[in-house]
C-alpha cells in the first residue's frame, strides 16, 4: 500500500468510528460529600482542659514521687543542693519530652484502651527512672542526692490511678 492510500484509509476509518451513534449514558447518583474532619491540633502539647490538667498533675506527681522516694529511704531532702534541683528539672523535662513523643496527652486519650495507657505510662516511667539513675551516677560524687528505689512504683501507681479514675472520665465530658 502506498502512503497516500494508507492515510486515506485511516481517515475513512476514523470517520466511520465518529459517525457511529453513542450509547446513552447511565445516570448515576452523586456521592455525598465527606464529613469534614475534626480540627487538627498540631503544635500543641496538651490541647483541651483535661489534657492540660493531666499534664500539670503528672509533672507534680513526678516531683512528689522523687522527693517521696528519698524520704521513704530515710534520706533527708537537701534543698540547698543544686544537684537536687537539677535532678528534679531533668525528671520533669524527661516526662514532658517522652509524653510529647508518645502522645500521652493526646486530646483523644479517653478513646484509648486502658492497656494502651498502661503501656505508654510504663514506658515513660521506666525511661525517666533510667535517665535519673544515669544522671545521679554522673553528678552525685558518691553521696546520693535522691533515692530512686521507690520512685518508679510511686510514680507508676499514682499516674495510672489518676489517669484511669479521674482524667479519663473528665475527658469524656
Amino acid at each position: 500500500m502506498q502512503p497516500q492510500q494508507l492515510s486515506e484509509s485511516v481517515s475513512q476509518s476514523t470517520l466511520s468510528v465518529e459517525s457511529t451513534p453513542v450509547a446513552p449514558r447511565v445516570q448515576t447518583k452523586e456521592l455525598a460529600l465527606p464529613v469534614s474532619a475534626p480540627k487538627v491540633t498540631s503544635g500543641r502539647l496538651a490541647p483541651g482542659f483535661a489534657a492540660k490538667l493531666n499534664l500539670l498533675v503528672d509533672l507534680l506527681l513526678v516531683m512528689a514521687s522523687l522527693l517521696g522516694s528519698t524520704l521513704l529511704m530515710g534520706h533527708s531532702i537537701q534543698l540547698g543542693n543544686l544537684d537536687l534541683w537539677l535532678l528534679l528539672g531533668m525528671a520533669g523535662l524527661g516526662w514532658l519530652l517522652l509524653g510529647s513523643a508518645l502522645c500521652l496527652y493526646d486530646p483523644r486519650f479517653s478513646d484509648r484502651a486502658p492497656l494502651d495507657d498502661l503501656a505508654l505510662v510504663s514506658i515513660t516511667v521506666v525511661s525517666v527512672t533510667g535517665t535519673l539513675y544515669l544522671e545521679r551516677l554522673l553528678i552525685a560524687g558518691g553521696m546520693p542526692v535522691v533515692a530512686l528505689s521507690f520512685f518508679p512504683l510511686l510514680l507508676w501507681l499514682s499516674v495510672l490511678g489518676l489517669r484511669q479514675f479521674v482524667f479519663r472520665p473528665l475527658a469524656v465530658r
